[in-house]
């Protein structure tokens, strides 16, 4: 999977990251980071499992109300 990145964001290559969106929360592994011609970055990523308690402490603590 590839994400797109703002300019001037910080290397994250080799570290591991937790992804938020309306839709999607997913853990996983940065092994590139390439620098766009406008500047921004494009990284690929490998997912990672997560652990049972850390889905708990998710689903507990970033689900929000309606």
């Amino acid at each position: 999977m590839g994400i797109t990145m703002p300019a001037g964001s910080p290397d994250l290559v080799g570290k591991d990251i937790i992804i938020v969106a309306s839709t999607l929360i997913m853990y996983a592994d940065v092994n590139r980071q390439v620098e766009n011609e406008d500047g921004t970055y494009t990284m690929g990523i490998s997912a990672r499992q997560f652990t049972p308690e850390v889905l708990q402490y998710l689903f507990t603590h970033i689900a929000g109300e309606e």
